[in-house]
């Protein structure tokens, strides 16, 4: 009777630290959950040069020798040590925590390789995409270049500026065009529910398209020609940004200049936020470029 009150007794302390460690564990899930909805990544430059040692070291072949371990783990203590002293988010902490637990399954005995090693990879390229926002330089396996702990920075070429100047002129036009349009699309109406649509409404989209058709037409001739694929590019990926940006507005009418309904308004407000989105990613992209960041 006595034994069995032991094991009753056992138990039930059993179960209450397993609720508290699930609690806890919930808990900074739940923390991290947070932080990932209510606060900004990181910016990934400002953390190059540990995150760059960090991947050189865990992209390493493998598998890793006792000494690249043992250097691996002291990586992952330097980028937790540079979160916590560069921010102190909800979504930092959570991130130190697992950067620890990483840490921590880096040091052992013998070599660390196959699926052990790939655990540690995977949880690391998760974590990085939580707390840190894109990057070029980011490796992903081991054939990827290692990446420097300093960005170097490339001045552009005479005939990249020249690009740029180009590419700012027309993003201007676009900018306006965007503007402009939503205002007067806002006025022309747009078809009844049922699909049907009011001849008055028709016709003033028929007219507007036409103007709008050739307001595009001529922000398109004031785009540079393609860069060639030697140019940085923040001047490749900037034109191309700006020339979706002018595909999203050619679409506003939708099939109006070809005699087809008008659109509705979800339809042409989707186009000039998507215009706006590609206008504000080629501005991103050609400010990267006369930085120099990125050949």
């Amino acid at each position: 009777m006595f034994n069995l009150l032991r094991v009753r007794i056992l138990l039930f302390v059993v179960a209450i630290l397993f609720a508290i460690g699930a609690a806890y564990q919930s808990m900074h899930t739940s923390e991290g959950i947070v932080g990932g909805v209510t606060e900004h990544v990181l910016a990934s430059a400002e953390y190059r040069a540990p995150i760059a040692t960090l991947e050189a070291r865990l992209f390493a072949p493998g598998p890793l020798t006792m000494e690249e371990r043992i250097r691996l783990a002291a990586a992952f203590d330097d980028v937790r040590k540079a979160l916590e002293e560069g921010t102190n988010t909800h979504m930092s902490r959570y991130s130190g925590r697992e950067l620890r637990t990483l840490a921590g399954l880096c040091r052992g005995l013998g070599e660390l390789g196959g699926a052990d090693l790939d655990r540690v990879r995977q949880n690391w390229m998760r974590v990085r995409s939580n707390t840190f926002d894109d990057a070029s330089w980011y490796r992903f396996s081991e054939n990827d270049p290692v990446a420097t702990p300093e960005e170097i920075r490339v001045p552009l070429s005479a005939a990249d500026r020249d690009v740029v100047g180009k590419l700012r002129a027309a993003l201007d036009r676009i900018d306006y065009a965007i503007e402009r349009g939503e205002r007067e699309a806002d006025r022309l109406g747009e078809p009844e529910p049922s699909g049907t649509t009011d001849p008055g409404v028709a016709s003033a989209w028929h007219d507007w398209s036409t103007d709008w058709s050739a307001e595009i037409e001529r922000i398109r001739d004031l785009v540079p020609a393609e860069p060639e694929a030697s140019a940085p590019f923040g001047v490749r990926f900037g034109r191309d940004s700006a020339v979706r940006a002018l595909q999203e507005l050619s679409a506003v009418p939708a099939s109006v200049p070809g005699g087809g309904r008008a659109p509705y308004r979800v339809e042409w407000t989707r186009h000039f936020q998507n215009a706006r989105r590609d206008a504000q990613s080629a501005r991103d992209w050609i400010e990267k470029a006369e930085q120099g960041r990125g050949a």
